[in-house]
């Protein structure tokens, strides 16, 4: 069975958020973005990297730009066409793999919404903090 979460970023007030379709629970998706925030040695350098992230809908097909952008991975190895979506490109996708991508798929479930999301993961650039949010709640969140 998925457990389906999400993670994003608080940047300016601004919140992109990606939808995880599955192994969003803490000892998975939580461990990786966890790990990635205790890396963080200047949040200012994170907050630069982050800006140009783009949010793309999913179910687009990768433009011939991103396409060979996207072939320059490794892990891609040439793969990626202008006939693919970006869920089918990114659905293997790391969290931190798509820090490197420089690109997310935009999500409209937020972390706060217990019924769509089982796990939900914002890291907010403006507070230095992670902010964690778990699912089937029967009181809304007031904070993370």
């Amino acid at each position: 069975m998925s457990t389906h979460g999400v993670v994003g970023f608080v940047q300016g007030g601004d919140l992109k958020m990606m939808e995880v379709r599955y192994d969003a629970y803490p000892s998975r998706l939580g461990r990786e973005v966890l790990n990635w925030v205790r890396n963080v040695e200047d949040w200012a350098e994170v907050a630069k990297h982050l800006k140009p992230i783009r949010m793309v809908s999913g179910n687009t097909t990768v433009p011939a730009k991103d396409v060979a952008v996207m072939n320059t991975f490794p892990e891609f190895r040439g793969r990626v066409t202008d006939t693919m979506s970006w869920n089918t490109v990114l659905s293997a996708a790391k969290f931190s793999d798509t820090l490197r991508y420089g690109v997310m798929v935009t999500s409209d479930a937020k972390p706060e919404d217990s019924i769509v999301t089982e796990w939900g993961y914002v890291i907010d650039l403006d507070e230095e903090r992670l902010e964690v949010y778990m699912g089937y709640q029967t009181e809304a969140h007031e904070a993370g």
